[in-house]
């Protein structure tokens, strides 16, 4: 509609006019009609330098920097090639590093946030590591304030970060890890001011952040645990905020993937109790990653570790776990039930674990999986049957 109505001229006139109050406006109104535009981002992307410029001029217009912001967030989040053609305006990275540095200021924090997101969405810049380094000394300045970090800056922090993590490179988790980076955003979650008060909103990214960086070795994980990381875990179970479960579930999993020590943390932040619970009552996706969670625990604990969850109730939702209608469940919950037996045996509590099995019935889910046309969960029920039922 805008394109027919030869409105296009009249945008570009008032770009470049030689009223600053025009030139606003014009700003102001393209960041609303190529926010969903790809055709009108592509007509107005040649006006970057002029956009640029006008970041570096107008210092004391913060409502008008925010608006250059946006519209700079609009052509980097199109396409790889409106990403690039922004970078090469601005030189980059170094000078993309001073530009932010020039403009840096608390009302803007949403703004250039948001702008690293965009430019991170793409992959990674024929600069290679630069961009990335750039773009990680701009994050890190903007949390460096952090009471000025709202719930939308934080997720736009985050997002950068996940997407700066798929670059292919093998020490961008070293850099996070360096520079505290989980640390000042679990700051935000707990002792923001009032205005800036944490709502929760962040949450989602946040628990994604933690699921990639938790997804490494021992001694990485327990870095990030050091950091604070399972507070925000922690948070989510005492809020009851159902709609993250799925998310702090697979976080956990790629705890207990670790070592006892770090498993230890988790038990102690109540998030073995907690996966327990979703399998028990969580949704069908949630259960199948708690179930998953639970397998790894199984795989990494000490034996006094197992015997926490079994005390903690373990058994029933696990046996529940066997009348799934999803084939990989009923097969991972045999696999942790053999898992379970084992570690009883070394506790040299096989019969009362047994036992505990069989009041919730385990003797009728074993037997009808022995029948299953699957031939490998049937295999195992009949070999779990074998070894631990027959004589009982």
């Amino acid at each position: 509609m805008i394109l027919r109505a030869d409105f296009l001229p009249l945008l570009e006139e008032c770009l470049t006019h030689e009223d600053a109050h025009i030139r606003r406006s014009a700003v102001w109104t393209l960041c609303f009609v190529t926010r969903n535009d790809p055709e009108l981002r592509g007509h107005f992307i040649k006006y970057i330098t002029r956009i640029v410029h006008f970041l570096e001029i107008e210092l004391t217009d913060r409502c008008f920097q925010a608006d250059c912001l946006k519209l700079l967030a609009n052509f980097a989040g199109d396409s790889a090639k409106g990403r690039d053609s922004l970078l090469e305006e601005v030189s980059c990275p170094d000078s993309l590093l001073d530009l932010i540095n020039k403009i840096l200021h608390p009302q803007l924090l949403q703004e250039i946030a948001y702008l690293m997101r965009c430019i991170t969405e793409h992959g990674p810049h024929s600069s290679g590591l630069a961009l990335r380094d750039a773009v990680f000394t701009i994050l890190n300045c903007i949390l460096a304030l952090d009471t000025n970090c709202d719930c939308w800056v934080i997720k736009n922090v985050c997002r950068a970060f996940l997407n700066v993590l798929r670059f292919p490179t093998s020490d961008t988790i070293q850099m996070v890890k360096a520079n505290n980076v989980v640390r000042k955003l679990i700051w935000h979650s707990t002792h923001a001011q009032s205005d800036m008060k944490c709502t929760r909103l962040c949450f989602a990214t946040v628990i994604q952040l933690i699921v990639i960086l938790f997804h490494g070795d021992n001694d990485t994980c327990q870095e990030f645990i050091d950091q604070g990381a399972l507070r925000v875990l922690s948070i989510v179970v005492e809020e009851d905020r159902s709609e993250l479960f799925y998310h702090i579930c697979v976080a956990i999993a790629n705890v207990f993937a670790c070592d006892p020590p770090q498993i230890q943390c988790a038990i102690d932040n109540m998030l073995l109790t907690e996966v327990i619970r979703q399998l028990e009552h969580g949704d069908l996706r949630i259960q199948r990653e708690a179930g998953f969670a639970l397998g790894s625990f199984l795989d990494g604990a000490h034996k006094e570790q197992v015997l926490q969850a079994f005390e903690q109730g373990l058994v029933p939702p696990l046996i529940q776990q066997l009348q799934s209608y999803d084939p990989e469940t009923v097969y991972d919950t045999l696999v942790s039930l053999f898992k379970l037996m084992y570690h009883a045996i070394e506790l040299k509590r096989d019969e009362e674990f047994l036992q505990e099995m069989i009041e919730f019935d385990i003797k009728t889910h074993i037997e009808a999986l022995g029948n299953d046309r699957n031939e490998t969960i049937a295999w195992l029920a009949k070999h779990f049957s074998y070894h631990f039922l027959l004589s009982n």
